[in-house]
């Protein structure tokens, strides 16, 4: 269990999945099909293969262990509310978006019972409904859910804690997209004012790891404001961090990499950003597989820094190789797709190719429709 537990943490499900299947079937031998740490079992199981977006079966593990816990005599709050979440999710990678939901809220209304003793579970599910609702415009519903997750991360970690730069900066760009532009400035400061401190004294954090996020969530705040070469200081500071802890292969770097490959695109900085993006899709090739639409997904900034280079043979290069790896005859349709199509009819029309480019416009409506269909799945 300890190694298939590994696995998953380095982002590697095909590995961790045989372990995880006999580690079930050991425990359903010696303890029984409904004992807890079967259970516990049943969902490390249901989340591996949900990671290898095998979504049939997730599901019908994470409702096994929902189930097992509806009939339990005296029915664990937490241990429900974790279960209607874990379907949640699994509607959610299919984009049946209003099914996550209505389970979201399930989950949500059993938490909020015993508030006190699950502030971060109820913290967390109210982020996730707010997002949704955000993404469907319904603003009036998103932002009661979105400050009642701030203002339970700023109890739990302290107002001044540089962990909260992310939130106050997705809450700007909450308010911005709805030109309330006075909040918006409020939290861009109180991002800003935090994001000025996460450089000082990293060498000797406990968590190495939190560490890195805070650094690059300062970091994201110095990019949104153009500030490329403050947040290009403060990635490196996070890849210093990594290669001093000998994470060299831990997914966390691919992201590190990719983020000081990002700023040194944006100061033009073409060809030192290359080799750092090309660094991060291997390690990532390497955790999850060839073929992985997170993998597809990496490759995007590389080819928009290729674009911004005007290396537009090379962009191109790149998107076929990614609609290549997740677009298979047979497969179902990842959502990741329309985004890799997105870019890719973006750098068609910028080299005055239409025809292909209204061939991609259409391919990318076509699957819109797909994945919009009630009994879709992506």
């Amino acid at each position: 269990l300890e190694l298939a537990w590994l696995y998953r943490q380095l982002r590697r499900p095909v590995e961790a999945l045989p372990l995880l299947r006999r580690v079930l079937e050991i425990r359903e031998t010696a303890l029984g099909p409904n004992d807890p740490e079967t259970i516990e079992a049943v969902n490390e199981l249901g989340w591996t293969y949900l990671e290898l977006r095998k979504f049939t079966e997730a599901e019908e593990l994470f409702r096994r262990s929902l189930v097992t816990h509806e009939a339990a005599q005296e029915p664990d709050i937490e241990a429900l509310a974790r279960d209607l979440e874990n379907m949640s999710a699994v509607y959610l990678s299919q984009g049946k978006k209003e099914d996550a939901e209505a389970l979201s809220r399930q989950a949500l209304e059993l938490q909020e019972k015993e508030p006190a003793k699950q502030a971060r579970f109820v913290a967390n599910v109210a982020w996730k409904l707010g997002k949704f609702y955000w993404a469907h415009r319904r603003y009036a519903e998103a932002e009661p859910l979105l400050l009642q997750h701030l203002e339970m991360q700023e109890k739990s970690r302290g107002p001044e804690n540089p962990g909260l730069i992310f939130l106050f900066h997705e809450m700007a760009r909450f308010y911005r997209i709805q030109g309330r532009d006075a909040e918006a400035d409020s939290f861009t400061q109180r991002a800003l004012a935090l994001a000025s401190t996460a450089g000082r004294d990293t060498s000797s954090s406990p968590d190495d790891y939190t560490a890195v996020i805070k650094l690059i969530n300062a970091g994201s705040i110095y990019m949104n404001e153009g500030e490329y070469a403050k947040a290009e200081k403060l990635y490196r500071q996070a890849l210093e961090i990594d290669q001093r802890t000998g994470q060299a292969e831990y997914p966390s770097i691919a992201m590190v990499l990719s983020s000081v490959a990002m700023a040194c695109c944006a100061q033009g900085l073409y060809d030192q950003a290359e080799p750092l993006y090309k660094r991060s899709i291997q390690i990532a090739e390497k955790a999850l597989g060839a073929d992985h639409p997170d993998v597809a997904e990496r490759l995007m900034p590389l080819a928009r820094c290729y674009r911004q280079a005007g290396k537009y043979a090379d962009a191109e290069a790149v998107y076929r190789r990614a609609i290549q790896m997740i677009d298979k005859p047979g497969r179902p349709v990842p959502p990741e797709l329309i985004h890799v199509l997105w870019g890719y009819w973006q750098l068609l029309r910028e080299m005055d190719r239409e025809a292909e480019a209204k061939q991609v416009e259409a391919r990318i409506h076509e699957l819109h429709k797909q994945l919009s269909a009630p009994d879709s799945t992506p």
